[in-house]
């Protein structure tokens, strides 16, 4: 099972998500943040946790550096927005090729889609070390 965190200020994308991630039989979610600097404990005490994340909370942007930090206890994020991806390239957040997109609003097919392709990344990463 692979564990998951939500960062999500809207209260309708995270209810979204948290739907998504409990009908999604290989994801647990371990806790739901309405701000990043919330989630810093549960990323911490859980490395390897797949993190949904959007880029903006109540006026606040996510930066390359917060990424960074997740980064070096997970490197799964999806980034959950409604910027365009070229929004991200833009901002600089894009700083990993195995890092997952979507845009709102999406399917659950959608976010399917997109869990299977960060975590089939993951996989071949370990398989070539």
């Amino acid at each position: 099972m692979t564990p998951c965190i939500i960062i999500e200020d809207e209260p309708l994308g995270a209810g979204i998500l948290a739907e998504y991630v409990q009908m999604t039989k290989i994801l647990k979610l371990l806790g739901q943040f309405q701000l990043l600097s919330e989630a810093w404990q549960a990323i911490s005490q859980n490395p390897g946790a797949l993190i949904y994340i959007d880029i903006n909370f109540k006026g606040v942007n996510v930066n390359r550096e917060d990424i960074a930090h997740i980064l070096s206890f997970s490197s799964r994020i999806v980034f959950v927005t409604a910027y365009p991806k070229n929004h991200l390239i833009v901002k600089n957040l894009i700083i990993s090729e195995d890092l997952g997109y979507l845009q709102k609003p999406f399917s659950y097919n959608t976010f399917h889609f997109v869990l299977n392709q960060v975590l089939s990344i993951r996989e071949e990463k370990k398989n070539t070390l």
